[in-house]
């Protein structure tokens, strides 16, 4: 009896997987658009966790350890994939999004930046996560000028949707 209630158990098994595997990708798409970064204006915490010198030279950027600065950004529609540098970089220095990798709440970017004064453009890599309405990642500046003062600093950042971007 055993054997014949096995095989016929396992086709009733396999025949109404169907419906559930529609259902699933229905679930996984939706997911998949709820972490999204929601378009709108966004508040940024950095707070300076570490600096390092990487030559002889005066560091050409010397933050204080544990400094914060805030900045806002906004994330117009159809940014989320790839938001403004600004959202990432914890500054008003003119960076551009080399890379970006938002995906199943996971980011990962890396930014190029100039600032006036600098010999070099300074290179930034971001890994955090990220919901709809936040974010939390630390960065990593890395400087590689022409003259000594090359440094490196680590920043905790913090995100916040904080509504609609203002009317411009």
């Amino acid at each position: 009896m055993r054997s014949i209630l096995l095989p016929s158990l396992l086709v009733v098994a396999a025949c109404s997987g169907d419906d559930g595997g529609a259902a699933n990708q229905a679930a996984s798409e939706a997911a998949a658009a709820a972490l999204e970064l929601r378009p709108g204006a966004w508040a940024v915490t950095g707070e300076t966790m570490s600096v390092a010198a990487l030559d002889k030279g005066k560091p050409a950027m010397n933050p204080k350890v544990g400094a914060l600065k805030e900045t806002e950004t906004c994330i117009a529609a159809g940014q989320q994939d790839k938001p403004p540098a600004a959202l990432f970089s914890g500054s008003t220095d003119a960076c551009d999004t080399q890379r970006a990798y938002l995906s199943r709440g996971r980011i990962s970017a890396q930014l190029s930046c100039k600032r006036v004064g600098l010999s070099s453009p300074y290179q930034i890599s971001v890994d955090g996560t990220y919901t709809a309405k936040s974010f939390a990642a630390e960065s990593s500046l890395a400087t590689a000028l022409i003259a000594d003062g090359d440094v490196r600093i680590i920043t905790k950042l913090t995100g916040r949707r904080t509504g609609e971007c203002p009317a411009t």
